[in-house]
């Protein structure tokens, strides 16, 4: 059964909290987040192990929400993150409602995809009935424009293709 893209984002910033290890989160709220480190490796190494993805990043911003980055080379790969049995599995914590669209189905690019979930814990839990605690949630996909220069090293994995990127490293 296909689930809306929220499960991907829910379970990517679960896992970004458990991977980083994070003590107090949120705006100054003050609040203490202990998250399972086991839950966040499993995410990370999942996404990691799935054909096509070209790498995995996490960060938390100032305002305390937390992302996780993932680059994949194109819609099928990210489709087989979709679909595997790690992904899955988060999914079913999720506690959320069906959404109406299928996955990517407004993506029409046949390129490289990056993929941000961004997630906070600040606030009251967003879904009813779910077993991870989130406030808020986004997951945003994103294919890269031509252009931009770097100097020794990149945001994205080198694998993720940039079309008239220039290397500035000397």
């Amino acid at each position: 059964m296909k689930r809306s893209m929220l499960g991907l984002g829910v379970l990517a910033g679960a896992g970004v909290m458990a991977a980083m290890g994070a003590g107090a989160l949120g705006s100054g709220s003050g609040s203490q987040i202990q998250p399972q480190n086991e839950m966040g490796q499993r995410l990370a190494a999942g996404l990691k192990a799935t054909e096509g993805c070209l790498g995995v990043d996490l960060a938390q911003w100032q305002s305390g929400k937390n992302t996780i980055c993932a680059w994949f080379e194109d819609k099928e790969a990210v489709m087989r993150w979709y679909e595997s049995d790690t992904h899955q599995g988060f999914m079913g914590a999720v506690g959320g409602k069906e959404g109406g669209n299928k996955p990517m189905e407004h993506v029409k690019t046949e390129g490289p995809i990056m993929v941000m979930a961004t997630l906070s814990f600040n606030g009251p839990p967003a879904v009813e009935g779910s077993k991870i605690p989130f406030s808020q949630i986004s997951i945003e996909l994103f294919e890269p424009l031509p252009g931009g220069a770097h100097v020794n090293g990149r945001l994205a994995p080198e694998k993720f293709k940039v079309e008239h990127m220039r290397d500035l490293t000397q």
